[in-house]
């Protein structure tokens, strides 16, 4: 975070104040002298970044693909993430193309057109009650939200209970920095719940769809094609929760009310 000296307008009055602002750093990331892409992200947790962005982008399965990692400063804003694998890796496979990210940052990613995938199992339940007591302390732990406004979160829940939690500039940096840290710690993905504070995308989805976690609630909105994806893999979507109001997109069947 960083301190500016700025104009405060409230209605007819002003004053100069000192405002708290979030960082934004470049993070180049190569593979196997391979530049993959370069993502504007905040400066911290950038090896989960790395993980969590090259699984959500099918170039790696696990953290065994991984034989060597360095995480350098080119200059104060700008980062490399220098990726070996044990194996060489394909980056562009027949099927898939080249899409430019939306969202927060400028990124580039290779994802597939269609999901091949079986639909989620039901073994996961959750009540509303629990939803809404996950979002309350989810909320609670956004620190630089709190300072700056500046930040998306994202977090994982097991039993009830947040065992990651990350926040970034853009939201799709915060679910791959939460997604890396399970990866990089060799932790299951079974019987996770995901939090977001962001818009509920196809793209976001896809992320999701990589781990099989069945449970996704959000502080916003999903757009129509996450609705449809969600409907079609029978995956639970929750958006708009706040207080102990949400609404329930998709996957009721988890729901205990």
């Amino acid at each position: 975070m960083e301190q500016f000296e700025i104009i405060k307008i409230k209605g007819a009055s002003q004053e100069t104040i000192t405002d708290v602002v979030t960082e934004e750093i470049s993070l180049r990331i190569d593979v196997n002298n391979n530049e993959i892409a370069t993502l504007l992200s905040s400066k911290e947790n950038l090896y989960e970044l790395t993980i969590g962005y090259l699984f959500s982008s099918e170039i790696i399965k696990n953290i065994d693909d991984i034989e060597q990692h360095n995480v350098f400063s080119l200059t104060s804003n700008d980062f490399v993430s220098n990726i070996t694998t044990k194996e060489l890796v394909q980056f562009q496979k027949s099927g898939n193309k080249k899409v430019k990210s939306v969202g927060c940052g400028d990124a580039y990613s290779f994802v597939k057109e269609n999901y091949k995938i079986k639909e989620f199992a039901n073994n996961l339940k959750i009540k509303t009650t629990e939803i809404a007591d996950m979002m309350r302390a989810f909320q609670s732990e956004s620190k630089v939200f709190q300072k700056t406004g500046g930040v998306h979160s994202s977090a994982i829940v097991e039993n009830n209970e947040i065992i990651v939690f990350r926040e970034d500039i853009g939201r799709h940096n915060a679910i791959d920095k939460v997604i890396g840290n399970l990866l990089i710690n060799k932790f299951s993905f079974d019987n996770k719940i995901i939090l977001t504070s962001g818009r509920i995308s196809s793209e976001i989805l896809h992320k999701i769809i990589m781990c099989k976690i069945p449970i996704l609630v959000s502080r916003s909105a999903p757009t129509n094609k996450a609705i449809k994806i969600c409907r079609n893999l029978n995956i639970t979507l929750i958006g708009f929760v706040r207080g102990d109001k949400m609404n329930i997109y998709s996957g009721q069947q988890r729901i205990i009310y």
